[in-house]
This record gives C-alpha cells, sequence and structure tokens, in this order.
C-alpha cells in the first residue's frame, strides 16, 4: 500500500500474505496513513513522559512528582475490526520505529511529517510475539525476555566494523552486567511460578527472606534494571555519542492477544505488572470487543458462587471496561476500519495498484477510484 504520491492515496494489491509491511516512504500514500500519525503522536507522548520520568529521576526529585511521572502509559493499542490490517500496520509502524534513528539522520531519506521532537531517538524492537500461539506453559514475560537474549546474541554475533553492536573496551563489563540483570529476573520468575511457599525455601537469613517474599514488586524491578542495562548494551558504532537512557526505547509487540481466549485475561495482567515502565514502549494489537468479553468471562469465572444476585452480570461487565480502560485507555487507542468504511472513497481520490512483479519495482496495472 503507496506509491510514490502522483495519484494521491494508492491501495496496493500484490501476492496473498498475511501480513504486508509497508515502508516508510510509502506511508505518505498509504490507506494507512492516518494510523501511522495516530501511532506517531501517541509515541511523541510517551517519549515526552519518559522525558519528565528521567529528569525527576536524575535530579533526585521525591514525592509527588516523582510518583506521578513514574505513570507512563506506554501502550499503543491498534484496534479494530478483523481483517482491518491491524498487525501488518503494527509492525510496518514498529519498522518504522526501529529504522528511525539511521533515517531521520540520513539527508537522504524522506519521512515526511513523521520526524519526532528530537532526532536523536533509538528504538530497539523485538520480534513480535504472537499471543494467540502461545500455548498454557508460556507467557508474555517469558516471550519477551527469550527474545531479548536472542536478539543480543544475534547482534552480537554480526558485530563487525560499523555493524552489530558497539564492542569497545567497556563492553566486557556491560555483558557481565547484563548477565547479572538476566539472572535476577530469572531468579523472580522462578520464584513467582514456584508452589512453595518462600519461607519454606529461603535460608535462615530472615532480612533476604522477607525481601524476597513482594515477588511481583521485586520481579517488576528486576525487569526494569535488566532493560537500563539491555538497552546500553544495545548500542550501535557512532551512536554512543547521542543515544543514552533518556533517549532508547525497547519496542515490544504482542499480536492478536484477543485471539487467546484461554489466557487473555492473564497474559494482559502480565503486561500491566511487567511491561508499563519507563524506556519501553509497548505496541499491541486486538479487537477491543473480544479482549472486553475475555476479561467479562474471567471476572464471571471469579464470582461463580454470587451469579444468583441479578446485578452481579451488569457489575461483572462495568469491571471488564474499568479493567480495559485503566489499562488501554482511548488516548492510546489507534483504530482501524475495514474497506468500506475508510475515508478515502468519499472525500479523497484512490489508486488501485495490481502489482503483477515480484517487487515494488516490479510492473503494475492502475484502476483510479
Amino acid at each position: 500500500m503507496g506509491t510514490d504520491g502522483k495519484t494521491g492515496t494508492v491501495l496496493e494489491v500484490g501476492k496473498v500474505a498475511i501480513i504486508k509491511y509497508e515502508k516508510v516512504d510509502k506511508f505518505k500514500t498509504s490507506v494507512f496513513y492516518n494510523v501511522y500519525k495516530n501511532a506517531f503522536d501517541i509515541t511523541q507522548e510517551i517519549i515526552n513522559d519518559n522525558q519528565i520520568y528521567q529528569q525527576n529521576y536524575s535530579q533526585n526529585t521525591n514525592g509527588t512528582n516523582l510518583r506521578n511521572s513514574e505513570q507512563i502509559y506506554n501502550i499503543i493499542f491498534f484496534t479494530g475490526d478483523r481483517g482491518a490490517g491491524k498487525t501488518s500496520a503494527m509492525l510496518s509502524y514498529m519498522e518504522f520505529l526501529k529504522d528511525y534513528y539511521r533515517n531521520a539522520n540520513n539527508p537522504n531519506k524522506d519521512i515526511g511529517e513523521l520526524v519526532f521532537s528530537r532526532r536523536d531517538i533509538m528504538f530497539t524492537g523485538l520480534e513480535y510475539i504472537d499471543a494467540s500461539s502461545l500455548t498454557s506453559k508460556e507467557d508474555i514475560l517469558g516471550s519477551v525476555l527469550s527474545k531479548m537474549l536472542k536478539k543480543w546474541k544475534d547482534e552480537e554475533k554480526r558485530s563487525y566494523g560499523e555493524r552489530g553492536i558497539r564492542r569497545e573496551d567497556d563492553y566486557t563489563y556491560k555483558k557481565r552486567q547484563i548477565h547479572m540483570r538476566f539472572n535476577e529476573v530469572y531468579e523472580n520468575v522462578k520464584k513467582l511460578r514456584s508452589t512453595k511457599d518462600v519461607m519454606e525455601t529461603e535460608s535462615d537469613m530472615f532480612m533476604e527472606t522477607l525481601e524476597s517474599m513482594s515477588i511481583t514488586w521485586n520481579l517488576q524491578q528486576s525487569f526494569q534494571h535488566l532493560v537500563k542495562e539491555y538497552l546500553d548494551v544495545m548500542e550501535y558504532p557512532g551512536s554512543e555519542k547521542q543515544i543514552g537512557r533518556g533517549n532508547h526505547f525497547l519496542v515490544i509487540s504482542i499480536d492478536d492477544l484477543d485471539m487467546n481466549v484461554e489466557s487473555g485475561f492473564e497474559l494482559m495482567e502480565q503486561i500491566r505488572r511487567y511491561l508499563m515502565g519507563p524506556n519501553v514502549l509497548v505496541l499491541l494489537s486486538a479487537n477491543y470487543e473480544q479482549l472486553e468479553k475475555i476479561c467479562y468471562n474471567y471476572y464471571i469465572s471469579k464470582f461463580e458462587k454470587a451469579m444468583k444476585h441479578s446485578d452481579m452480570d451488569t457489575y461483572c461487565m462495568r469491571l471488564s471496561r474499568d479493567y480495559l480502560e485503566k489499562i488501554i485507555p482511548v488516548q492510546r487507542q489507534v483504530v482501524l476500519y475495514s474497506g468500506g468504511a475508510w475515508d478515502y472513497f468519499g472525500s479523497k481520490p484512490l489508486t488501485i495498484q495490481y502489482k503483477m512483479g515480484e517487487t515494488d519495482s516490479g510492473p503494475t496495472e492502475e484502476l483510479l477510484v
């Protein structure tokens, strides 16, 4: 979807594919342009919130200001009907973020209006997580940790000259630190999943035992520490003087969360508990109504014994809506519509471009609508 812009908006029809990635130079003429622009504006807000937090943190601000700045709504929620293109739009936008630092600082690259308030912003993106395919033994946090480790190892292997991550004198120290952070998260995950009581598994060192009893908080903190060390080590040659903890973000993409009916609520809880923190950007795609039903079914199951009360059904529906509003408020939603509802059909010229070749430069046939 998208072309050189001579005929306005263009819908490209090519080979059948589950996901259609759009390049940034085609965003301007894409039928998804408003989607990308909306996601971009939300990202700018999240960047601003992170900068306020980093400023307060570096200045040792305490009390109300610090507590307020810690609450970062870092989820961009791509929602719409089935087949509206949520996955393609979300992953195309993720690729835009991953390439942003290089493209924004390349005078020969035109990224249109999608330039953040500062060009020295870097996004390290992980391979996306297909939530619909996760089994009962898998979860969001485990998938994120696995993909973080894999990306680091892959970048380390291909490090040479201007490729891969920067490996200079301080790399050995950074590597040791990140190993330690991964280990801390791993130990906290083990405690969280263990069926044994912490009091039984710990030693007689009562101070350490008491500290270990706040498992969820410890895991949240250890993951945030890991993210900081991880972004420090994922530096690329030439960027070390411009990129630091104040302008480097980890991008986590989660697709089709609504299709995991069995564990959807638990997966959302992991996002809320562990991934909503500084220097993290979460791209999430799902149908809002389906998520609402998943939450409703969860609360209904928990209040099963109280269902004899006539207003319990309404109460569970209200809980579901309040829960989703807490995680993905309307200000963080990017809504996609199916083809019949595109505003281009009524207000803007649209060219349907049929791709006949295997590549973007291949022969085409055009139909102006």
